[in-house]
């Protein structure tokens, strides 16, 4: 218990993380009674005072980091051993995730194992041994109570079971022998033919752990009654003279811009080998897409001018480091480069996607790589609410994108038709992109969101400081050989990308990215339409009348034809009355946020759309300043 305690009295984590990593690693260079509390603050880069704010002396800390490592492993190895089935499946289940934590956090496991045959061990090991091994316990006694385990002490039961498992995971720290995916199963299969009885398992049905259920809880603690908005905005970094795209590490490219933005107060949230790919401040975070791609995510605000003003704080200090012929545009796909002239950004986890997603769509590496869109996320309440707003969302799906229509240009050409990024992303393994499968068919509630994903392959997933590529299995088939914690779950989430995506909350992704000022109409709609009731009551009402098959045939039409007519409550209208109706109507209950949307919707009707719009510029002065938007940042 002493522990929860310390951590509780943690003043800076990451501090406290610090003097975690030194101590292990000293700990094991120096070893117990050698190594010092100085050389530990010293490695950790603070001063021993800190040390001592949440340990008594180094004895306290040689045992509280045990508990603490040993807490987390039992976490992992035995989060999702389920003893109420089948017992061979929790075995396996719990081998498969002891081996992966030896192989994933092998300095962890060894200062266990260090303190395990140390003296300090000696005092407390029974003590210990009844915290983190019970459960361990209580699957072999019911593996004996059933006759599926050998009648033989629990001591024996343990070395046959993970001995060889820690064995197996330290040849391949040492001598680089990993074993396949499928040697890893044979290991298990081996283990398990060591510790089960005469014919057990022959019958054991084998037991899934119902993922869908745990994805239902995430999304249900993720309810808030809030009406905050949280915006993406995506953009090019370009040369304003050739509209050619910037490459991140070359001079002046973005992780140039990234060390600039450091010096400037700016916290590094994620790099891969000195690579800054992601920074925060004060809530916001700036972000490297596959192709270069610089996303600004603002904090959830409850207004879009707070949006608006806290968008351009963020651009006032990104330009100041820009050279003269450099600009950030707000485009739905690259002015000019084209895919295979920009390199792939340095990061594990797009070489996996890039890789894996051309397998299923022939625009895959066109979505990475020259897409850039405008997000807006908003909360929901209740499933009930969710129910509502994504049916609604999906709904709408085919006129939003049509709306915000900012693509231009495909390959340093005029693209001919309407909805480039749409089309793009409809040849991007469909199967994860555009709309799951029966969302307008059906009530579609957080089980049937929670199943999307669990059948969804996720492609990869972390795996201690690394990633594993999962290839072809499924989040429920992964869920049968690995412990998946919540932050995986939340992982799988990421790795679907359709119009309408749900996390920790509902994310709207159809819009392209827009030059501002008409970027902000994006949030103004959403805000003014999905926290407005009787509204989403109208939409929703309206929505019912369609199925997956009528999004998609109005989707393929509305890219040919804005005029295109549909059948809407009885009456015959054009894709254009429906969405100015639909603008009318969020403008008339939006207050002071309604200015963003009035301007665009009297823009739009005027020029179309921007794609339209931009086509008619192509080639002029104009058409730069156009895609640089309307700001006043001097």
């Amino acid at each position: 218990m002493f522990i929860y305690y310390r951590i509780m009295r943690t003043k800076d984590e990451r501090k406290y993380q610090a003097v975690i990593d030194a101590s292990i690693r000293t700990f094991k260079e120096d070893g117990f009674a050698k190594a010092s509390i100085g050389k530990i603050a010293k490695t950790a880069n603070v001063s021993p005072a800190t040390i001592y704010i949440y340990f008594e002396n180094k004895e306290d800390l040689i045992t509280q980091l045990y508990l603490h490592l040993r807490r987390e492993m039992s976490e992992i190895v035995l989060g999702d051993v389920q003893l109420n089935g089948c017992i061979e499946t929790a075995y396996k289940k719990m081998w498969m995730n002891y081996y992966h934590y030896c192989l994933n956090h092998h300095d962890k496991f060894d200062y266990i194992m260090q303190y395990t045959n140390s003296p300090f061990a000696k005092a407390n090991s029974s003590k210990y041994d009844a915290i983190y091994f019970s459960q361990i316990y209580e699957l072999f006694r019911i593996g004996k109570a059933q006759g599926l385990i050998k009648q033989v002490s629990d001591e024996i039961l343990f070395a046959y079971t993970f001995y060889p498992a820690s064995q197996l995971a330290k040849r391949n720290m040492c001598c680089g022998s990993k074993l396949c995916d499928l040697g890893v199963e044979n290991a298990c299969l081996v283990a398990w033919d060591a510790v089960r009885d005469r014919g057990a398992g022959v019958e054991c049905k084998k037991l899934e752990e119902d993922i869908v259920l745990r994805m239902r809880e995430l999304f249900k603690k993720s309810e808030r009654d809030s009406k905050f908005i949280g915006v993406e905005f995506e953009h090019f970094l370009i040369d304003v003279e050739t509209l050619r795209s910037y490459e991140y590490e070359e001079p002046y490219g973005q992780k140039s811009i990234a060390e600039k933005l450091v010096q400037l107060g700016w916290k590094v949230s994620y790099e891969e080998k000195g690579n800054i790919l992601a920074l925060e401040k004060d809530g916001n975070g700036i972000s490297f897409e596959p192709g270069g791609q610089f996303e600004i995510s603002l904090k959830p605000l409850e207004t879009v001018s707070a949006v608006d003003e806290t968008y351009q704080s963020v651009l006032k200090g990104i330009y100041p480091l820009l050279q003269s012929n450099q600009a950030l545009v707000s485009l739905g796909y690259h002015p000019k480069t084209k895919i295979d002239a920009l390199p792939l950004l340095p990061k594990e986890r797009y070489d996996f996607m890039y890789n894996y997603l051309y397998k299923y769509g022939s625009m895959a590496r066109n979505m990475m790589k020259g897409t850039a869109s405008t997000q807006v996320s908003i909360d929901y309440d209740s499933e009930e609410d969710f129910t509502k707003k994504y049916r609604v969302a999906n709904f709408l799906a085919p006129f939003i994108s049509r709306l915000f229509d900012a693509a231009p240009i495909f390959e340093g050409q005029l693209y001919d038709a309407n909805n480039l990024r749409i089309m793009i992303w409809e040849h991007t393994d469909i199967t994860r992109c555009k709309i799951p499968r029966d969302v307008m068919n059906k009530k579609f509630d957080y089980t049937s969101y929670a199943k999307y994903i669990a059948n969804t392959k996720p492609i990869l997933m972390p795996s201690g400081e690394h990633t594993r590529f999962t290839d072809e299995l499924t989040v429920q088939d992964l869920s049968k050989s690995y412990y998946l914690s919540d932050s995986d779950l939340k992982h799988a989430m990421t790795m679907v990308f359709p119009d309408v995506r749900l996390k920790q909350f509902i994310e709207i992704r159809m819009a392209d990215a827009l030059p501002y000022p008409h970027n902000m109409a994006v949030p103004a709609l959403i805000k003014g339409l999905f926290y407005n009731k009787p509204l989403l009551d109208y939409y929703y009402e309206i929505s019912l009348a369609y199925n997956d098959a009528d999004i998609i045939h109005l989707n393929n039409q509305m890219k040919k034809n804005y005029d295109y007519e549909f059948l809407c409550m009885d009456k015959v209208v054009t894709c254009h009355d429906f969405v100015d109706e639909l603008l009318k109507k969020v403008i008339d209950g939006l207050d002071d946020d309604r200015k963003y949307l009035e301007d665009f919707r009297n823009w739009v009707n005027i020029n179309t759309s921007y794609t339209t719009y931009l086509k008619s510029l192509y080639g002029t002065p104009e058409f730069v300043k156009r895609i640089k938007g309307d700001l006043c940042l001097s």
